[in-house]
């Protein structure tokens, strides 16, 4: 069993680890992509630049690939979801 002296010692690598620099680069394009992005993790926001690298803690940089993922899962949710209702229309 961990004492609190141990626990300690595995909250302070993780705080570096997710605070650690990580770099990033944001698509950008002059439609949908083309705004900053603003991220925020436990209460704590920053605005995230598009079409440049940058360098983010890696606890921010996590959260904005976790959003990217829950974005494509939902897009290709609704596509399919799409694709069913047309198949089904032209059934008719």
């Amino acid at each position: 069993m961990a004492n609190a002296k141990d626990s300690a010692k595995v909250t302070a690598a993780d705080n570096e680890y997710y605070n650690e620099l990580v770099e990033i680069e944001l698509f950008k394009d002059n439609g949908k992509y083309k705004d900053d992005v603003f991220v925020a993790v436990n209460g704590v926001g920053m605005i995230v630049p598009r079409g440049e690298k940058v360098k983010i803690p890696r606890k921010y940089a996590l959260a904005l690939e976790d959003s990217m993922r829950q974005d494509k899962k939902a897009n290709d949710l609704i596509a399919m979801k799409v694709r069913e209702s047309q198949e089904a229309e032209a059934k008719l």
